[in-house]
């Protein structure tokens, strides 16, 4: 069935990105969102053009399995990205982190030429 309706027109009525439209009238899988997002886009989509989205999901499962089993099981682009998050992660803590270090650095070392020069005084004599 073909009409001629434009993405931009469907993405106003739909709420969905027309470049995500494009990703999914393309079927370019590496470029698809997670796949929650894609079931949840190709059933909006299908509702607006007037077709039955439980077939168009088991469609797009029937083609994600085939896909994933030519593929075979180790996916080394998910590697190389959960390499990324994880130096990202590292990151992040030390960023985090950071801050309270340096304040505890900061009191011990206080703390430190508080007992080593002026622990000795007493408090009163300061002012006299």
């Amino acid at each position: 069935m073909s009409r001629s309706i434009g993405l931009k027109e469907v993405s106003e009525a739909t709420g969905i990105s027309t470049a995500v439209l494009k990703t999914l009238e393309n079927d370019d899988r590496d470029q698809f969102p997670a796949e929650v997002y894609v079931k949840a886009f190709y059933k909006k989509y299908a509702r607006y053009l007037g077709l039955d989205p439980e077939e168009i999901l088991s469609a797009y499962e029937l083609k994600s399995q085939k896909q994933s089993k030519k593929r075979g099981r180790f996916n080394s682009g998910a590697v190389v990205r959960l390499k990324g998050q994880e130096e990202r992660l590292f990151v992040e803590i030390a960023r985090r982190l950071f801050v309270p270090i340096v304040v505890v650095l900061c009191g011990v070392l206080l703390y430190w030429i508080y007992n080593k020069y002026l622990a000795q005084y007493n408090p009163v004599d300061f002012f006299k």
